[in-house]
């Protein structure tokens, strides 16, 4: 198969299969675009349990397959919002751990697993999902910043971070040179 990008503020990537056989598979509602010769089936790609992690994880239980019937058949895959697409070779990275929203499309041999980076009640209850690691960044006293993102990107997780609402699992955030945890909790809100 091969595939081109198209598009720049609304990209979408579209296919076209060398073979009958070959296939894609994509959240439901991932595809944009098909020409015939294309058979679609719907599964939660990998077993129920599978779907319910990806459902946690503020993705689609189920997964829509899209396999050719004929050589030259096309379709594609788009965002529902803007951004750029990025082409990832699987097999040269090993892999990646992404937020949730980030995946679009992939071959059959690529595997789209789950990956827990914080206490599971969050994930649950407080609605950003799983995934939000390695943020880095410095507030000098009297800056004013903004936090600007796609849904599910980890804002509201940030907010309630520094507001102490939720506990840091892996690294530290400092106010002051100081750990936040070694504040009393009084005295932390009056900072």
């Amino acid at each position: 198969m091969k595939y081109r990008i198209v598009g720049s503020t609304m990209p979408a990537v579209e296919v076209v299969f060398d073979t009958a056989g070959e296939s894609m598979y994509t959240q439901s509602g991932g595809m944009a675009w098909m020409s015939d010769g294309i058979e679609m089936n719907t599964n939660t790609n990998g077993g129920f349990l599978k779907g319910v992690g990806r459902m946690f994880a503020g993705e689609s239980l189920f997964m829509a397959n899209y396999t050719a019937t004929r050589p030259g058949a096309s379709i594609a895959f788009a965002s529902t919002v803007a951004g750029e697409i990025f082409p990832v070779n699987i097999g040269e990275t090993g892999g990646l751990i992404c937020q949730k929203g980030a995946f679009l499309c992939a071959q059959e041999s690529v595997t789209l697993s789950v990956a827990l980076t914080k206490k599971l009640s969050a994930g649950l209850f407080g609605g950003e999902g799983f995934i939000l690691q390695d943020i880095s960044f410095s507030v000098r006293k009297g800056e004013r910043i903004s936090l600007v993102g796609l849904n599910g990107s980890g804002k509201s997780t940030m907010v309630k971070l520094l507001c102490r609402l939720y506990s840091v699992s892996k690294g530290v955030i400092k106010v002051n040179g100081r750990n936040i945890e070694e504040y009393k909790y009084s005295d932390y809100i009056k900072l």
